[in-house]
């Protein structure tokens, strides 16, 4: 089961249940984070869903 959200509260809720994967979705488009950042990240989710355009810039329809 993967449980996603936004809010890093609801997914700390969700660490009792070892078999559920916690997701944490980041809706504004990011260029990076730092070491910290993704420290805090591991502390209560398994995953990290970002948006496409944080991961390959558009130019059109031709990713650039």
């Amino acid at each position: 089961v993967f449980i996603q959200s936004d809010d890093s509260s609801v997914l700390s809720v969700f660490k009792k249940f070892p078999k559920f994967r916690r997701v944490l979705v980041i809706d504004p488009v990011i260029s990076g984070a730092s070491k910290p950042s993704i420290g805090e990240i591991k502390g209560f989710a398994d995953a990290v869903m970002v948006s496409r355009g944080s991961l390959v810039r558009v130019n059109g329809f031709f990713p650039t």
